[in-house]
């Protein structure tokens, strides 16, 4: 019997275990990465992503200008996406605009107000990234970017 109890106490952490180092799926993370149709990549890095909508990486590796765009604040999925990607809170997000801004180095990302202006931006500029929640219909000219 105590054999027992330990081996399915051993199976439980293990599981725990897996659980926590498995990738973030989109079911997960409440959101999902979308970039125009044209654009030639299918998956991109945390970090990668990171440094797009911190703008430290401001072009794709073929040269085209990248283009990130933001839900508004009150959005659950931005504090979904900041903190999954950013590894910061929409509000710690702020200050890092308001000190780039301040010290004149960069300019926040375009803040749309819902999420289809979100896919009509991406849909519009080849070089766009932006994300959603996971069940927005996406339509022509914008797919899922995977996020790695």
């Amino acid at each position: 019997m105590f054999l027992m109890k330990r081996k399915r106490l051993f199976l439980l952490a293990l599981l725990l275990a897996l659980l926590t180092i498995s990738p973030a799926s989109d079911a997960q993370t409440g959101f999902q990465l979308i970039v125009n149709e044209d654009n030639p990549y299918q998956s991109v890095s945390r970090d990668q992503a990171a440094d797009f909508f911190l703008k430290k990486d401001t072009s794709w590796e073929d040269g085209t200008p990248v283009e990130p765009v933001d839900l508004s604040k009150p959005a659950s999925v931005r504090e979904a996406f900041s903190e999954t990607v950013l590894k910061r809170s929409p509000n710690a997000i702020k200050k890092y605009w308001q000190r780039q801004i301040f010290t004149g180095r960069n300019s926040s990302p375009p803040e749309k107000g819902s999420e289809a202006e979100v896919i009509a931006f991406v849909r519009d500029n080849r070089g766009a990234i932006g994300y959603v929640s996971t069940g927005a219909r996406l339509g022509d000219g914008v797919r899922r970017l995977d996020l790695n």
